[in-house]
């Protein structure tokens, strides 16, 4: 009897060491995290939890930059691409953060084209006007494309008419790319041609950096440019395969319509939806909504099937 009492005892007290053991161990002083990534120019914050004692902040060398320390954060910057180690040095223990220092990130964008024409109307005064800006982004980062508007002005700067229905196409661009901004449908003006083209036209545009996961791009296949029989207009015809695991509930196909000089003429899209995992589903696009204006000949197309991004910032 006494036996096993005493080795319940042993037990209990191996059970105890054990938690007390693991108790010190989760309130041991730790960085909150391992490994980072920082640009070059930009900076980055790193907790150190648990520590009640004095803490020296180096780096094993001069491709980061610490800016700012206190006893329980250290933020650095990143000064040359490569790689470099975060210490934190509390008596003899040291603590590290291995650092991955990118090259400076570059938000750079231009306006490599726009297109803005009347349109009259057919059977009654006034028109349309209708605009395509062309985005390339020129820097090293993907770019947003957000709400943006287009403005008509007199040449004393007076505002006539404002159109904030703008659609981009796509919602993301990388790096090389392009990507538009532009009023599907046109904008109703009560005016005529003459008095259009004595306007100034401002288009205020929002392009950001893209701060979140970016979304898929989809196959696409048997992608043609032919004829729609019933209104005898082109239509682009082909078919999308969803290559991931998931199912697809909806995805926008972007069109793009380019002249023989490729500069951008039209736009337009046709919704998907309810793809299985590696199935397939066919589409067409027609070019009756594209604002392809009167005598321009498409020369050249394209087409996105890129899913859909959301900033909300």
């Amino acid at each position: 009897m006494k036996k096993i009492y005493k080795i319940k005892c042993l037990i209990m007290v191996a059970a105890i060491i054990t938690v007390c053991l693991s108790f010190q161990k989760s309130n041991a002083a730790s960085l909150s995290i391992k490994s980072i990534k920082v640009a070059v120019g930009k900076k980055a914050t790193i907790n150190l939890y648990n520590n009640d004692g004095e803490v020296k902040w180096t780096s094993s060398n001069k491709k980061i930059k610490i800016v700012k320390k206190k006893s329980d954060k250290v933020t650095i910057k990143g000064v040359k691409e490569g790689k470099s180690t975060l210490i934190a040095q509390i008596g003899k223990k040291k603590l590290k953060c291995k650092v991955t220092i990118t090259k400076k990130e570059i938000e750079k964008y231009e306006i490599s084209y726009q297109n803005v024409y009347f349109e009259k109307n057919r059977y009654s005064e006034g028109g349309r006007f209708y605009a395509f800006i062309e985005i390339t982004n020129t820097g090293n980062v993907p770019l947003y494309l957000g709400n943006s508007s287009f403005d008509l002005e007199d040449a004393s700067g007076h505002l006539i008419k404002t159109e904030d229905m703008i659609n981009t196409a796509p919602d993301y661009i990388y790096p090389g790319e392009k990507g538009y901004y532009y009023n599907q449908f046109g904008t109703s003006l009560n005016m005529t041609e003459e008095d259009f083209n004595s306007l100034l036209f401002v288009p205020h545009l929002k392009v950001v950096k893209v701060n979140g996961k970016l979304s898929t791009d989809y196959k696409l296949y048997d992608v043609t440019l032919g004829t729609d029989a019933t209104f005898n207009i082109p239509e682009i015809v082909g078919r999308i395969k969803n290559n991931t695991k998931k199912e697809l509930s909806h995805i926008y196909l972007h069109a793009f319509f380019y002249d023989s000089d490729g500069k951008i003429i039209g736009i337009s899209g046709t919704n998907i939806s309810d793809v299985a995992a590696g199935d397939e589903k066919s589409f067409s696009i027609s070019t009756m909504y594209a604002g392809i204006q009167e005598g321009k000949t498409i020369a050249d197309y394209k087409v996105y099937a890129r899913g859909a991004y959301y900033q909300f910032k």
